[in-house]
């Protein structure tokens, strides 16, 4: 509404004024509400644009590819898992070979049946038996634990006379008695 189209009502210029003012008041919530209506249409075409989107996709697609990472984390786990049962024996078997004296660890597994030894608890079952089969056949892979026998030693015994004899002719003094 323009100020001309009331003068020509023939509308005082104090009528004229609160007419525009409200005529103002007006407007401005009609622009406020567009403006709301401007951000609400760009919303609803992303929505739009999102469940199109949605529309596009292979649902099966995105299941089977779910159910393919699924079944590749149960292998990871199960390998994972295996790994550390191996990782678990071998540590076992070797304290246990180190604590049966063994010289060269590396031979002594060379020589077990793997197969028949098997992980229980901290303990390998099975093998004190190969390791007695081993120690009987093979008894140089093993450290010695008998004491050596003594063959020769000091003898305590009466000095002789040749002795003296001796001590002078080196130019050593005579013995203390």
């Amino acid at each position: 509404m323009k100020r001309e189209f009331l003068k020509a009502l023939s509308l005082s210029d104090d009528v004229i004024d609160q007419i525009m003012g409200e005529n103002g008041r007006d407007v401005e919530a009609v622009k406020a509400r567009f403006s709301d209506y401007g951000e609400v249409k760009n919303r609803l075409e992303e929505a739009d644009a999102q469940l199109q989107a949605f529309r596009d996709m292979d649902i099966d697609g995105l299941k089977k590819t779910a159910d393919d990472w699924q079944k590749k984390a149960q292998k990871a786990e199960a390998t994972a898992q295996q790994s550390l049962e191996r990782l678990r024996f071998e540590y076992a078997l070797d304290a246990a070979l180190s604590a049966a004296k063994v010289k060269n660890i590396k031979a002594v597994k060379a020589l077990l049946d793997m197969d028949a030894l098997a992980l229980a608890g901290d303990k390998i079952a099975g093998l004190n038996e190969q390791i007695e089969s081993l120690k009987a056949d093979n008894g140089y892979l093993f450290e010695n634990t008998d004491k050596a026998p003594r063959v020769a030693g000091p003898t305590k015994g009466a000095s002789r006379p040749a002795d003296a004899s001796l001590r002078s002719a080196f130019g050593l003094p005579p013995a203390r008695a």
